[in-house]
């Protein structure tokens, strides 16, 4: 009988659990998110995920995305995301390094017995062929398999490109493209106002009793900085580098497009029109600027300044 090993995770107001055939290391930003003590009349889960050691699906049905790192297909079973093998990439060959498969119904031999009966859950099955190297059976690459983003997208939760700092007005999202200076203005709030940073690349965005909440997750880009939180957002950030700082309060189309252009997860085709709903409802709830700003503290100054004054 095969040896299974069991993780269950909570970020972002959901819970995830992984039933898995290898056993995965749990590296410090998962385990932020760990839930390592539960009872069986803890809830049920959100998203069941199944690891399997198996060779990954061949790709079939209509490929609606694609990029450096992964393929997505879309066919009347749901969606099957390959992730590419860099290596075989550079050889010129497009090989499938590891699969996942979700958005169908899985059996139920399939899943684990804490995963039954689940109407409304994520059901997602992985694939580590047998030649996969065993210094990468770890959580980060299961969250990179399944798209989490993308999963959590499903949830009604989408995750925003930001650097994130916790203010006494809220959480502030600071976007923009890399290079940008995310990084250099949390890091401004914090000398200047004692502001925590959160989370130095990415954060969820969801609603919590109507409120537009910042949610923690399991990494972080380069930053290092990753911290499980969840927190009303003061305002989401669009940046600009310029001599002298200026700010405009966005709304509209405007305000749609700057957020949307920092949002991960998008997959071309595979978008909904419930999640287009999301995107307006968050445009509309939450306060967005257009900040071209200093690498300084009058740019610190020009933001607490406007968002003390409620604009």
């Amino acid at each position: 009988m095969k040896k299974h090993f069991f993780y269950r995770f909570r970020f972002a107001g959901k819970v995830f659990e992984i039933h898995s055939e290898a056993q995965l290391d749990v590296d410090a930003q998962s385990a932020l998110f760990w839930e390592t003590e539960y009872s069986e009349c803890s809830e049920t889960a959100d998203c069941a995920i199944q690891v399997r050691r198996a060779e990954p699906p061949a790709a079939c049905g209509k490929l609606v995305y694609e990029n450096a790192f992964f393929r997505l297909f879309e066919s009347g079973e749901g969606f099957l995301q390959q992730t590419l093998d860099r290596a075989a990439l550079e050889r010129g060959e497009k090989r499938a390094m590891l699969a996942s498969r979700f958005g169908g119904a899985l059996s139920e031999s399939t899943l684990g017995v804490n995963a039954l009966g689940i109407d409304s859950a994520l059901n997602i099955e992985v694939f580590l062929p047998q030649d996969f190297p065993p210094e990468q059976e770890c959580m980060q690459q299961i969250w990179q398999s399944i798209n989490l983003p993308f999963q959590l997208l499903q949830k009604g939760i989408f995750t925003l490109h930001s650097a994130a700092v916790q203010t006494r007005f809220g959480a502030i999202l600071f976007c923009g493209r890399s290079g940008i200076g995310k990084s250099t203005q949390a890091n401004l709030w914090k000398e200047c106002e004692n502001a925590l940073i959160l989370n130095g690349d990415r954060c969820a965005v969801g609603f919590v009793d109507g409120a537009a909440n910042a949610f923690g997750l399991p990494f972080c880009g380069t930053s290092g900085i990753c911290l499980n939180f969840s927190l009303p957002i003061a305002a989401i950030v669009s940046l600009g580098q310029a001599p002298e700082n200026r700010i405009t309060r966005l709304s509209g189309v405007r305000a749609l497009r700057a957020m949307m252009s920092n949002i991960v997860g998008l997959c071309g085709g595979a978008m909904r029109e419930s999640h287009a709903e999301l995107f307006f409802r968050a445009a509309e709830c939450i306060p967005i600027f257009e900040l071209h700003c200093t690498a300084d503290a009058r740019a610190v100054r020009l933001l607490k300044e406007t968002l003390e004054g409620g604009e």
